[in-house]
């Protein structure tokens, strides 16, 4: 007899622990094939996301955002680690099971919303709750509160190429609300807006936040869109640079900052940090702080006020002039060992 197909459905999976995601250990590889090298989208990255969390991925193209959202959203099984919805390991469910997930408890939001063409807006939503098994009077009753939520009640006869890039993305915004889920993926929702209407979204993005009892990740390469976050990760080929909460404030790095230490030991200093020391020179306080789950390493400059010294160096790595007594490339980054 066949097992049947177990229907995770979205309070159960609230009841795993307020809905926090854990990812430990996380690797995805690509093969390219031929004399090429595999690709390794994600070296090992840690993360949790709590319930009600409005957090941000922050990194260029190809540094593993979106493979890191498809993982999350059980879009795609990662090679190595596990990724937790609670207490209930998503990476060992089988693809039915993860269409369970996918239907009741996450919402997806694309660069390109997947609206269906011939459907109208109104009817894009209908469609997405009747498949999941809503009678259609609730359906229409759901369909109706979200496109006025959204400010298009207007529109919702429109099909999607008679409505603007806006008025699309917030369509596409309604129909991952639809189900009420307690998870948002956003993969570069603004990339095809100007910046009126990436605002315009952003800012719908954190009223949902503030009034719905519901999680956002949104992966991006743009800083103003990151600042919308409550907390922001830093991604760069594949690993996690460090993270900070709200907007970056160099005045006040060490309360603003958090300098997190990767699974091979080191120490990766992000781009501002780098400028700092650019800026201050090798003089550091080192505070180490292990009182947490996660130890912390706050640095502050000591001599804010150090006399110009014209005597460069040169790094090693890319030529670049440097002061002799740097630790760190501010161009590429790389050590300077004495």
């Amino acid at each position: 007899m066949e097992n049947m197909l177990y229907n995770y459905t979205n309070e159960e999976l609230m009841e795993q622990g307020e809905f926090q995601v854990f990812g430990r250990g996380i690797y995805t590889i690509y093969e390219v094939g031929g004399d090429t090298p595999n690709v390794v989208a994600l070296k090992g990255l840690n993360f949790e996301i709590k319930r009600g969390e409005f957090v941000s991925a922050l990194g260029p193209s190809g540094s593993g955002k979106s493979s890191l959202m498809r993982c999350i959203g059980g879009l795609q099984k990662p090679n190595a680690g596990s990724i937790k919805y609670g207490n209930l390991d998503i990476t060992k469910l089988k693809e039915e099971e993860l269409v369970s997930i996918r239907r009741n408890s996450v919402g997806f939001v694309f660069q390109s919303p997947t609206l269906i063409q011939h459907l109208s807006a109104k009817d894009n939503v209908i469609n997405t709750l009747r498949y999941s098994g809503n009678n259609l009077t609730d359906a229409k009753k759901r369909t109706n509160e979200l496109l006025d939520l959204l400010g298009i009640s207007h529109r919702g006869q429109a099909l999607p190429n008679k409505l603007s890039g806006g008025e699309r993305q917030r369509v596409g915004i309604a129909v991952a609300l639809a189900n009420n889920p307690s998870l948002i993926l956003a993969d570069e929702p603004t990339g095809n807006l100007d910046h009126e209407n990436t605002a315009n979204v952003m800012g719908l993005f954190q009223d949902l936040h503030n009034d719905l009892d519901t999680s956002f990740l949104i992966v991006t390469h743009s800083k103003y869109v990151s600042t919308f976050a409550d907390r922001n990760l830093e991604l760069l080929d594949g690993i996690f640079l460090g993270q900070h909460t709200g907007n970056i404030n160099l005045d006040s790095l060490e309360s603003s900052r958090q300098i997190l230490i990767g699974n091979d030991g080191r120490l990766n200093l992000p781009p501002e940090l780098i400028g700092l020391i650019d800026e201050y020179g090798s003089a550091w306080n080192l505070d180490y702080i292990d009182d947490s789950e996660i130890p912390e390493i706050k640095l502050t400059p000591v001599n804010k006020n150090e006399k110009e010294d014209n005597n460069f160096t040169t790094c090693p790595l890319c030529s670049t002039n440097l002061k002799p007594n740097q630790a760190y490339c501010t161009n590429c980054g790389a050590q300077l060992i004495n």
